[in-house]
C-alpha cells in the first residue's frame, strides 16, 4: 500500500505503534512538495560573469562519484551521499536561478 494514498481514516485504524510512523511520513511528503529542487541542469548551467561554464552535467557526475567514494571509504551510510548530493543540487539551483535573474 502506498503511504501517499492512505487517508486520515486509515491512520486511525493502524496499530498504535504505526501511527507515529504514518504521521512522520505524511509530514515529510507534505514538506517535500515545497522543498523539491527543480532540475537546474534543464534550466541552464551555472556560469560565471564572463559566461564560462563552471558546473555542467559531467562536472556534477564527477562530484557525485567523489562523494560516493568518500562515503564508502569512511564507511558511512549511503544515505549520507544521497543527502550530500541533494544539498549540492539545491546549492547549484540557487546559484543558477540567481544568475538567470
Amino acid at each position: 500500500m502506498n503511504v501517499a494514498t492512505i487517508s486520515n481514516n486509515s491512520a486511525q485504524s493502524l496499530p498504535e505503534k504505526h501511527v507515529e510512523l504514518y504521521n512522520t511520513i505524511s509530514a515529510m511528503l507534505q514538506k517535500e512538495k515545497h522543498y523539491a529542487c527543480p532540475d537546474w541542469l534543464e534550466h541552464g548551467t551555472t556560469k560565471k560573469a564572463g559566461g564560462r561554464v563552471v558546473v555542467d552535467a559531467s562536472c556534477r557526475a564527477k562530484v557525485c562519484r567523489w562523494i560516493f567514494r568518500t562515503v564508502e571509504h569512511a564507511r558511512m551510510k549511503r544515505e549520507t551521499a544521497i543527502i550530500a548530493i541533494s544539498y549540492l543540487d539545491r546549492f547549484l539551483w540557487s546559484k543558477s536561478s540567481r544568475a538567470s535573474r
